[in-house]
């Protein structure tokens, strides 16, 4: 532009402008100049837009009154990056904040260094945040600024709790852990011995609390960690401790062990070799132990674990506990069915034309067909750690996830796997808690507006005790209403979580015939599919790869 030129001062700091007042006139506008300086070299450089309309200005007064001397003045200066360390109160984050320069220097990874050295941070340090960072930064323009946590405390971790650890193994967890009969070889009918305890053998042990791990400070400064609780452990059925070592538990009986929810219980256990026409029925207040089969139209009622080493053919078991079938259980079609109930889960080898009715888990090892499954947890028909089983045949009221290796048959059979039971039981469950919630929402808002008013009423004080008794009342109709809320909530919480179990899954094979259903929305197998997963989203069946 004519009548205007920039250079920098002697010391390099500095933008001079130099206008001719004569040259440019009195139409110069600051706008032009700064569109100019934006196209120059020094287009980096901070700008002082102040100064820059300052020095126009006076270049204008000076052409309007005749002066012809040149106007010089400093509109922009140098400036090196520059950043910022915020260490938090607490001391466990740093943050970095960064600075784009205008026409020097950027900050480099030894000035931040150099920084946090200064504020005595030592810990946590992130390289790789810290050139990231630097990096961004290069990509935007002047005086940009980024920040970013590039350095972080060890917060102390308190110790875990005393805890009680079983010594022996469950029974149930046995039928899932076939023995190995040498070369590599698993003998899937060998399971090994029965799991049984004597009087006075250690059956669990306590564990005391664990020290925590200590943290730091980004200063290292050392935070030290508490050591978990000692939690108070109550004692199983037929256990005790030791006199001479109270986290040392003992069996006070001969029976079976049971682990659950973190107490050992022993059962008292009935010992028979087989249940037949010559035994008669078993009836007995504990665990059940048969060496042998449970033939045609035999009995076996227990309160504790069943466990059968052999084959069940036509009988009827029932327990609060878990039934345990080392062979498998058979029935026959129309005519004398097999039954099984368990308070617990049911695991066997095989089973046909039976039927089984499971507070827990279901878990056929090889083969589950022409049964019918009443199942409130999963339905499992494979080896642990593989499931590659068959089921096929089968009316399945589930729970939870049903899976196999095949799933259903060429010859196109019917497997029905039907939800709808579970899932309208938590329905309407909600449904009731929300319109009881609701009603009584109504009557408390109007109770609350009528007790207000009253308060502001003088009383006698003969009346005093009736209006606080009314008080009282409000308050237990205000925790009734808080108690409505959180049911409601847990309960939809439960539907929310029991659709996310929604799913069939083929590890396989998945067949024509398979029909899963949540009262009239159900899902129809039409060809054979590859390992697949059926599942319930957004109030729809999906059928997907099934992910291994």
């Amino acid at each position: 532009m004519n009548g205007i030129s920039l250079n920098l001062d002697d010391k390099g700091e500095h933008l001079i402008l130099h206008i001719d007042p004569q040259t440019c006139g009195d139409k110069l506008e600051s706008k032009s100049v700064q569109y100019n300086i934006y196209q120059s070299e020094y287009k980096d450089l901070y700008l002082d837009d102040q100064a820059l309309i300052s020095a126009v200005e006076l270049a204008i007064k000076r052409n309007q009154s005749g002066n012809d001397s040149q106007v010089e003045m400093a509109i922009a200066q140098i400036l090196d990056g520059k950043l910022l360390i915020d260490v938090s109160p607490d001391e466990m984050e740093v943050e970095l904040t960064v600075y784009n320069p205008y026409g020097g220097r950027s900050v480099t990874l030894e000035e931040v260094n150099e920084a946090l050295k200064d504020q005595k941070v030592s810990r946590g340090i992130s390289k790789k945040r810290i050139e990231k960072l630097l990096k961004e930064l290069s990509a935007h323009p002047p005086g940009k600024s980024l920040s970013e946590v590039i350095a972080k405390g060890l917060p102390p971790r308190k110790g875990k709790d005393s805890k009680i650890i079983p010594m022996v193994p469950n029974a149930l967890d046995r039928i899932l852990q076939p023995q190995n009969s040498g070369k590599d070889k698993v003998d899937m009918r060998n399971l090994g011995d029965i799991v049984c305890v004597n009087e006075g053998q250690l059956v669990a042990k306590k564990i005391p609390p664990r020290p925590g791990r200590n943290g730091y400070t980004v200063k290292n400064k050392l935070i030290i960690a508490s050591e978990g609780d000692w939690v108070q452990h109550s004692l199983g059925t037929n256990t005790k401790c030791l006199d001479d070592d109270p986290n040392l538990i003992i069996a006070t009986v001969s029976g079976q062990p049971k682990f659950k929810y973190g107490q050992m219980n022993i059962d008292d256990v009935y010992r028979i070799n087989g249940v037949n026409v010559k035994t008669g029925n078993v009836d007995y207040d504990g665990a059940v132990i048969v060496n042998g089969d449970v033939t045609e139209n035999m009995k076996i009622i227990a309160t504790g674990d069943v466990t059968i080493n052999g084959f069940v053919e036509s009988a009827y078991i029932k327990t609060q506990g878990d039934i345990i079938i080392t062979q498998g259980a058979t029935g026959k079609p129309n005519r004398d069915e097999c039954r099984l109930e368990a308070g617990g889960s049911i695991a066997l080898f095989h089973a046909q034309n039976t039927k089984m009715q499971a507070h827990k888990d279901v878990r056929v090892m090889k083969q589950l067909s022409h049964s019918e499954i009443d199942c409130e947890g999963e339905v499992i028909v494979g080896n642990q750690g593989k499931i590659d089983g068959n089921l096929f045949g089968c009316r399945i009221r589930a729970s939870g996830q049903v899976a196999a290796g095949k799933i259903g048959a060429i010859s196109g059979s019917k497997l029905e796997i039907d939800y709808s039971e579970a899932y309208n039981k938590l329905y309407y469950k909600h449904e009731s808690l929300m319109e009881l919630r609701k009603v009584l929402e109504s009557s408390n808002a109007t109770h609350e507006i009528r007790f207000v008013k009253l308060k502001r009423k003088k009383h006698r004080d003969a009346l005093l005790p009736k209006v606080r008794e009314l008080g009282e009342k409000l308050q237990d109709e205000r925790s009734l209403l808080n108690w409505l809320r959180r049911t409601e909530q847990n309960v939809e919480a439960q539907l929310k979580e029991f659709k996310k179990k929604v799913q069939v899954s083929a590890y396989e094979n998945i067949f024509p015939g398979v029909e899963v259903r949540i009262n009239k929305q159900s899902f129809n197998v039409d060809k054979d599919y590859k390992q697949v997963i059926v599942s319930y989203q957004s109030g729809e069946w999906r059928l997907e790869a099934l992910k291994t």
